[in-house]
């Protein structure tokens, strides 16, 4: 399994995940946090054929990463302060062929990546 930031338009919810085929999540609860902190747990994915990743675990975090991406492209009026101008870019840790699912996200728990030029967030309490 390998660690990489990957664009909102290769990701997609997988088949597997618990919540696919079903109507959209509610993400109110986890949404400002986004807006503010953006993405701090990796969402879980598995390459797909075509070049994108689908979502194992995590699928409210992608969709709650999408309208925060949206707001912010929406008040952007002039050059964005933000490193990442073209997109979203979300904190993804990738299976690899053999890995198996649950053990790959109990063994993410508590992991933090960040993006260069990102301030860190604060450490557990």
């Amino acid at each position: 399994m390998k660690l990489e930031f990957l664009p909102l338009d290769k990701l997609f919810v997988d088949k597997t995940n618990m919540r696919a085929g079903k109507t959209a999540p509610d993400v109110s609860d986890i949404l400002p946090t986004i807006r503010k902190r953006g993405v701090l747990q990796p969402l879980l994915v598995r390459p797909a054929d075509d070049d994108r990743f689908g979502i194992v675990a995590g699928s409210r975090r992608f969709r709650a990463a999408g309208i925060a991406d949206a707001e912010r492209r929406a008040a952007n009026d002039g050059p964005s302060p933000d490193p990442d101008p073209e997109g979203c870019l979300l904190p993804c840790a990738i299976l690899d062929e053999g890995d198996d699912a649950a053990a790959s996200g109990s063994a993410l728990r508590g992991c933090r990546p960040m993006r260069p030029g990102r301030p860190s967030p604060p450490g557990p309490k």
